[in-house]
């Protein structure tokens, strides 16, 4: 049988070794001129090793170089495998520092859904909207209302000296309690010309306060000059209660205010005009009063014993 060709690995192997044994050989002749020992011969010099023990060695040698191909391969392969390593650490160093609803806080808007195998075949599931857990932020049904009945009350000044129902067929003047500035009966007069005995109620809301009629009736007198002695005036017929015939009268009050007529018809609650200064007077007031057969009584008795 023709013998096998020889590896280009084992040949390069023979040329490394023939160059390198050509290379003793001539520095030893070198070192033998050196030191005198000239007379060894060609003849006395090793034989070259046979070409079995020479294929050995480059196989050896050529055996030696594929190991540490292959290891330097494997270190090669394995770096990827390290880096990979590497980032899982971190990863999972990062999912044990972070809380999960922090890495996606969205999934609280998400509804969550759960399944449970009783039976091969039988599955139930049941599904659950976070909205349905959760509880829901809701307004109150309890709603806020103003002491007074109308914006146009807002400002006026409030007092416990009387309380009004607004649904009532005879009310105060006004529909909340309001400071008394001067009450029914004697006094000093306040200012030249103003009398010594107070034949009305001095209510005292505040000036542009609306001032309303106590009870239906019809409009008897409206006095518009400022100048007269109970200023801007209306005076309201009532008719006959207990027996007695009502009037009411609401004086010295704005000037340019009055909102009803001579002869009108009114009803409770309905705007008469608004507090003001005119008149004898010190400052912006109702001064209010009660006839009862023509003659002045206290507003605030009678109105305390039928106001409804």
């Amino acid at each position: 049988m023709p013998e096998p060709a020889t590896p280009p690995q084992t040949r390069r192997a023979l040329r490394e070794l023939e160059r390198a044994r050509t290379t003793r050989r001539k520095r030893g002749q070198g070192r033998r001129a050196a030191t005198g020992r000239a007379g060894q011969t060609d003849a006395a010099r090793p034989a070259p090793a046979p070409a079995a023990r020479i294929e050995r060695r480059s196989t050896v040698r050529a055996s030696r170089t594929v190991r540490v191909d292959r290891a330097d391969g494997a270190a090669r392969s394995s770096r990827p495998l390290t880096v990979a390593a590497f980032l899982f650490a971190v990863g999972l160093a990062a999912t044990s520092a972070v809380p999960m609803l922090a890495l996606g806080q969205s999934a609280t808007a998400a509804a969550v859904t759960a399944a449970s195998v009783q039976s091969p075949e039988r599955v139930q599931a049941w599904k659950v909207s976070m909205s349905s857990v959760l509880p829901q932020a809701s307004r109150d049904a309890y709603t806020a209302e103003l002491a007074q009945p109308s914006p146009a009350f807002a400002g006026a000044a409030h007092a416990p000296t009387f309380s009004n129902d607004l649904n009532g067929t005879i009310q105060w003047p006004f529909p909340f309690g309001v400071p008394i500035a001067s009450p029914f009966g004697p006094r000093i007069a306040p200012t030249e010309g103003a009398s010594t005995f107070h034949e009305g109620v001095d209510f005292d809301p505040g000036a542009g306060t609306p001032i309303q009629i106590i009870m239906a009736g019809v409009v008897e007198t409206v006095v518009t000059n400022p100048h007269d002695p109970l200023g801007v005036h209306v005076v309201v017929d009532h008719g006959t209660i207990d027996g007695q015939h009502i009037e009411s009268v609401y004086a010295e009050m704005a000037p340019g205010s009055v909102r009803v007529a001579a002869g009108q018809k009114v009803s409770v609650g309905d705007l008469v005009g608004l507090v003001g200064i005119s008149g004898i007077s010190t400052g912006a007031h109702l001064h209010f009063e009660l006839h009862l057969d023509g003659t002045p009584v206290d507003p605030l008795a009678w109105l305390r014993g039928h106001a409804n």
